[in-house]
């Protein structure tokens, strides 16, 4: 019977104050290699070059490794205790491990503590994206059913395209599919803020921009980068304008679920960088 560690581990070693010890965090369902690095039990660094443990676009569960998974071993060392894990370390060294193993140490199946899991912010937005995803897909376990290009193509139908984000996500023609459903489920995290955004230009109330002059705008990558609460949300758009070399980037800023979009900085730079003008934002 296959369980979750069925087919290779890649490994990390977790770092206390007092000692070092290795403890299986990353799980692959196939085809993958090991690989180490140092972990604290505090602050999980660069395992797949994010600056904190997390869910993220390319690794939204347990069983993708690296970081993920790191982030729910130390989730799981939090709530239950460190020797939790040292516990899991032996089993699978001893090659003893089943998934009756976290129902037996705490009470609780994998899947539940998944579900609780799910409730941190450590468990990104966008990962959220794209497990819903990769959900309406049919994925089981991770892997995707035989007819998933026909099901996507199906799944898009049924979606509008409320941005230029989600229609260049459509465009993505000939490409490896799983970048093709990453990238749809990461423009859908900025959906919301690229239509206020867009909004702005619409009605002529972007700074830098006359009405009808917004012709691109694309999401800033280091947003996927925060850690912590998921409030206040913040993001960052790159506008551009025809015939301008300049770039015009704004952050637009959600204080709580109930609350609106508003902008919150806008600046304008050289296309070597330089900041050339800030601004006034209401």
């Amino acid at each position: 019977m296959r369980t979750i560690l069925s087919c290779c581990l890649a490994q990390s070693m977790f770092n206390t104050t007092e000692f070092f010890f290795p403890v299986v965090v990353a799980v692959c369902l196939c085809g993958c290699a090991s690989s180490r690095s140092t972990v604290s039990t505090k602050k999980l660094g660069y395992t797949n070059g994010w600056r904190c443990p997390q869910c993220s676009v390319a690794f939204p569960h347990y069983t993708y490794g690296y970081a993920c998974a790191g982030a729910f071993l130390l989730f799981v060392d939090a709530t239950h205790g460190s020797n939790v894990v040292r516990q899991l370390n032996t089993e699978l060294r001893r090659g003893s491990y089943s998934d009756r193993f976290f129902a037996k140490a705490m009470g609780k199946s994998l899947d539940e503590l998944w579900v609780e899991f799910r409730q941190s912010p450590a468990f990104t937005p966008v990962a959220a994206e794209v497990t819903e995803l990769y959900n309406a897909l049919g994925y089981v376990d991770g892997k995707p059913p035989r007819d998933v290009r026909v099901r996507f193509k199906a799944y898009l139908k049924q979606q509008p395209a409320t941005n230029d984000l989600l229609v260049a996500a459509r465009e993505m023609k000939g490409k490896p599919l799983k970048d093709v459903l990453r990238f749809y489920a990461f423009t859908r995290y900025f959906d919301e803020a690229a239509k206020f955004v867009g909004s702005l230009g619409e009605k002529g109330q972007l700074p830098g921009f006359a009405r009808g002059e917004l012709s691109q705008t694309w999401p800033g990558m280091s947003d996927l980068e925060s850690c912590g609460e998921p409030y206040p949300m913040l993001r960052t758009f790159t506008c551009v304008k025809n015939g301008d070399p300049s770039a015009y980037h704004y952050i637009v800023v959600r204080e709580s679920k109930d609350s609106s979009w508003k902008l919150q900085r806008a600046w304008r730079t050289s296309p070597d960088g330089r900041v050339l003008e800030e601004y006034p934002v209401p």
